[in-house]
């Protein structure tokens, strides 16, 4: 290769380095504005994104504060023009059927008009199902039946009885689920005079099925209200429920109307038999909520009943358990509400989201999943809440105006005596060396909460507590050592006096019962007048008690009740206080 040579291919060396060179250049140049675009691409579809979120969120928020506000058909609305897609739509769906199957129904019976064509979309099926619930109410009852003769009715009783007649004439049943105290006895009275009235002699018979510890209320309230009415009441021995079948209840002659019975009796052998055989215009069944299981023996019982129709009290707010509830309506109206599964699909949905937000969700993105979850869970108890609507009245004693005084709270903190707080450290230190301390039988002490419990409520019913050692405890006050060693009797025995001296009558509650027997004691060292209910209480007993303490001008200034024994079904209106041992 010549010199010449060489150079020239120097040249071209050289050539093809800065073409190398500058396509490198021109790449990375193309690179750079590939990135920039990319960047930007990126930011403006987070901004879209950014912009359909809060979209989102607005128009969630918009639909969350119509269902809040219960305006169902502004929300359908709502939903329709902003195309909400998914599983909304599906439960929107799923309601809307429930309504259109029910309507359908009730219209083959002539309950409601046959489904206009014309009712197309969601709101169409739920209109004619709110102008039912309306209906149920407009019956034209302007005063309380001539044979309800125990008192004036309430504005809102009547209302009751209202609707009560409302679902008689429109043949369906229903819940009577008014908050405790409001008087759903009274207006069951009501609906009874009221058919008697319309029937006369024709009138059909009523069953009306309780505990066996409201026997005695059941027969006081319909013998105060109802006075010229005849009355059977079924319990007892089975020799004494032989007697008054055969006397009383068989003789068609003696012009009996209401039957008063128990649920144990009810699934007797021979009872429900017997019972079952007779048209009854309505069995009424207190406490219903004992019906929530669709499989009991006291739901399967009353299917064989023939009657005109069925009635629920409770004073238990109805819970959101899908099947529970079911198997209620299933029990008042089984033509209506005949298949749990199609129930379970209409309402069983619990509107919850899976959890799949990862931990880098945004804000927005969070608060969006939860309220499409809140949304979706106010659908289904709002659209459960508008079936249950023509079926179910509940009313609460803040929302209706019965001119009493307003109710006050008032909690007092009982500090421990120095007994008490010894035989609380004493169980601690037991607890935290795991031996008992010497003579102190810590280990037989099984259930820690409960005998903490036990020392505060009364410290002589502690285990820890060796019998007749109250006697030789140094006492500074002049009490006795039952009130003296315990804070919190030491506290009621001052309140006690203060609302004695005032002229007032209490209940005083507890959990325990062998606190009952400390107060029941404590009331007998004061000198105080007492009548006593508790699970050992017989139901003769128990409407002994009551009468006493509600009788005029009684002497009794205290009601010792067990909390489950005397928590329902009893009208101690005469007094003005109540004293709970224990906070719930």
């Amino acid at each position: 290769m010549t010199a010449r040579s060489s150079f020239e291919n120097m040249g071209t060396w050289q050539q093809a380095a800065d073409a190398t060179a500058d396509f490198h250049a021109r790449a990375a140049a193309v690179s750079e504005a590939r990135a920039k675009i990319h960047q930007g691409l990126q930011e403006l579809h987070a901004e879209l994104h950014r912009q359909w979120l809060e979209a989102r969120v607005k128009a969630q928020r918009e639909r969350l504060a119509l269902l809040r506000a219960q305006d169902l058909e502004a929300y359908i609305g709502l939903v329709s023009q902003t195309h909400c897609g998914g599983r909304l739509s599906k439960l929107l769906g799923q309601t809307d059927r429930c309504f259109r199957v029910l309507v359908s129904r009730l219209g083959a019976r002539g309950v409601l008009p046959a489904a206009d064509p014309a009712t197309d979309g969601l709101e169409g099926s739920a209109k004619m199902w709110d102008a039912l619930a309306h209906s149920v109410f407009c019956l034209d009852i302007e005063e309380q039946p001539a044979v309800l003769a125990g008192g004036t009715l309430w504005p809102y009783q009547l209302d009751g009885l209202r609707w009560m007649a409302g679902l008689v004439q429109h043949g369906l049943n229903g819940i009577l689920a008014d908050e405790m105290g409001l008087g759903k006895t009274v207006q069951v009275m009501a609906l009874v005079a009221h058919m008697l009235e319309r029937g006369g002699d024709g009138a059909l018979p009523f069953l009306i099925v309780v505990p066996a510890s409201l026997v005695a209320n059941w027969r006081a309230e319909l013998s105060r209200w109802l006075p010229t009415v005849p009355v059977i009441a079924y319990t007892g021995p089975a020799e004494e429920r032989e007697r008054i079948y055969y006397r009383q209840i068989r003789k068609k002659s003696l012009g009996w109307k209401v039957l008063v019975t128990t649920y144990e009796t009810l699934m007797g052998k021979q009872d429900g038999p017997r019972l079952s055989a007779i048209h009854w215009s309505h069995i009424i069944i207190d406490e219903g909520h004992r019906l929530k299981n669709a499989k009991c023996k006291l739901n399967t019982e009353l299917r064989a009943f023939t009657a005109e129709h069925r009635l629920l009290l409770t004073g238990t707010p109805l819970q959101n358990n899908i099947l529970e509830l079911w198997s209620l309506l299933n029990f008042l109206l089984p033509d209506l509400f005949d298949s749990q599964d199609t129930f379970q699909e209409w309402f069983g949905e619990s509107g919850q989201r899976s959890q799949n937000a990862c931990d880098s969700a945004s804000p927005q993105e969070q608060e969006l999943q939860t309220l499409l979850t809140e949304e979706e869970q106010l659908v289904i108890t709002t659209r459960l809440h508008q079936v249950l609507r023509p079926f179910v009245l509940r009313r609460m004693k803040e929302s209706i105006n019965l001119a009493i005084p307003e109710k006050r709270e008032v909690v007092l903190e009982c500090p421990m005596s120095d007994y008490q707080a010894a035989l609380t450290r004493m169980l601690v230190h037991g607890l935290q060396t795991n031996d008992g301390v010497k003579g102190v039988p810590v280990k037989g002490v099984n259930n820690v909460v409960m005998e903490l419990r036990t020392i505060s409520n009364h410290p002589l019913l502690s285990r820890l507590h060796v019998e007749g050692a109250e006697n030789r405890l140094h006492v500074r006050s002049g009490a006795p050592p039952e009130v003296a060693l315990c804070g919190k009797l030491a506290v009621l025995d001052r309140v006690l006096a203060r609302l004695k001296r005032a002229g007032h009558r209490v209940l005083i509650f507890s959990t325990m019962t062998r606190v009952l027997d400390v107060l029941q004691d404590h009331l007998d060292w004061r000198g105080y007048r007492w009548c006593r209910l508790d699970g050992a209480s017989s139901a003769e007993d128990r409407a002994a008690q009551v009468a006493e303490f509600n009788a005029a001008n009684s002497p009794v200034f205290a009601f010792l009740l067990s909390v489950r024994a005397g928590g329902v079904g009893l009208n101690l209106q005469t007094a003005d206080t109540v004293i709970m041992t224990k906070k719930v």
